[in-house]
């Protein structure tokens, strides 16, 4: 067992039991991931606010209440039962069912689930009395709540709906980051970048940042033979998303992004919300987990995912050699983008012990173990069976 690192699924499932981690309604099995733990909105009072502000406030939801209430804002309560559309744009503070009592060497990280991010659904995790978005302190104890905001076309959430997730160290979460020298050590070892034919990547071919990390390129090449390789919000919200349902047309909500000529590249206008995939298969070995740093300037002026957590297991298991990463780009500026360009840093960070099952695995309830290319959230249709089949384009929900 490492004396630093990321705490594992039966350890996560032992603060559960022991108090340090608590809930208002029962924590299902299918949220305690292998290195984190699924969070879940509650009923109750939906704050809306005029903008996002520091978590660092005194009082901070009087402080959030009462800035909504001056900007004459309606807040809405909700029962478990209700739905709540989320504006494009606007922010809304929201409790979480969970809440901490961490004892006094435990921290913790927050991370967009892969299906919120994939939507552009910001979350930002605000415990009480901290500076910090989606930063839990050591020895924490007290409530969650989160600010979320749909960047691109409104959501329709209801209670329980997992939007983000926790990770949990026994110590300063830094302190479980691998410099390059550990990564060459464990890519000799178990492998961690495959070409996208399956090939194990000779380390000298993989490109790594200065300050510790692997960096993995945009891939403009279609891998699935129907030319797409992204997809583009087709930047006019006329449906909302129903995040609990999984077979709207895609049409309705992204246009596709078809292979360019050979050397040429694709266009990211400022705020084009695109999905891209990565030219390289990344895994994860079950002693490990992974973070996408969300935006590097010295590679590109965008953001490259609200949700770049990778679990234990990710591209390793059942024999798999490597799976595509999967980019939420939000450019701050109009950009280029080219085959085999840079687009983010991989981090990776030891765990305490190997979790007792791993992502991919049949016991967890994995979404995207296999996904090749550009493959949109959970809650869509393949794209082309939307073209020819059952939903219709009003299948979505419309704006009322």
């Amino acid at each position: 067992m490492n004396r630093f690192g990321v705490l594992p699924r039966q350890t996560i499932r032992e603060m559960i039991e022991s108090g340090s981690i608590q809930a208002e309604e029962e924590i299902p099995e299918d949220n305690i991931q292998p290195s984190s733990l699924d969070l879940r909105i509650a009923a109750g009072e939906v704050i809306r606010l005029p903008g996002a502000f520091s978590p660092n406030v005194p009082n901070f939801i009087d402080f959030a209440r009462t800035l909504s209430n001056k900007h004459n804002y309606f807040n809405q309560v909700i029962k478990g039962g209700d739905s709540f559309v989320l504006e494009v744009g606007v922010p809304y503070l929201f409790r979480n069912m969970e809440w901490l009592e961490l004892p006094d060497d435990a921290c913790g990280k927050t991370d967009n689930k892969s299906t919120s991010g994939r939507i552009n659904l910001q979350v930002r995790t605000i415990a009480p009395g901290h500076h910090e978005f989606d930063v839990i302190p050591r020895g924490y104890k007290g409530e969650l709540y989160s600010l979320i905001m749909a960047k691109s076309f409104p959501i329709k959430l209801s209670p329980g709906s997992s939007l983000n997730q926790l990770r949990i160290s026994n110590g300063p979460m830094e302190n479980a980051i691998l410099d390059n020298l550990n990564l060459e050590i464990q890519h000799r070892k178990h492998c961690l970048v495959y070409d996208l034919d399956g090939q194990k990547m000779d380390w000298t071919n993989v490109l790594k940042a200065q300050n510790g990390g692997i960096i993995l390129t945009a891939n403009l090449k279609s891998v699935r033979g129907d030319g797409i390789i992204g997809h583009r919000f087709k930047g006019a919200a006329t449906y909302a998303l129903e995040f609990n349902r999984t077979n709207h047309c895609p049409l309705n909500f992204f246009e596709p992004i078809f292979e360019p000529p050979d050397g040429e590249p694709i266009v990211l206008a400022e705020g084009d919300f695109t999905i891209l995939s990565s030219g390289e298969a990344f895994s994860v070995p079950g002693q490990f987990c992974s973070v996408m740093v969300p935006h590097d300037s010295a590679i590109a002026e965008a953001r490259s995912h609200w949700a770049g957590f990778f679990d234990p297991g990710w591209g390793w298991t059942n024999g798999r050699k490597g799976t595509a990463a999967v980019f939420e780009i939000n450019p701050h500026e109009n950009i280029l983008v080219f085959h085999n360009q840079p687009i983010c840093v991989m981090q990776m960070y030891r765990m305490t012990e190997r979790p007792d099952v791993l992502y991919g695995e049949k016991a967890v309830k994995s979404h995207y173990p296999d996904q090749k290319g550009p493959k949109l959230s959970k809650h869509f249709d393949d794209f082309f069976k939307s073209k020819t089949a059952v939903p219709p384009l009003t299948s979505a929900a419309p704006i009322v």
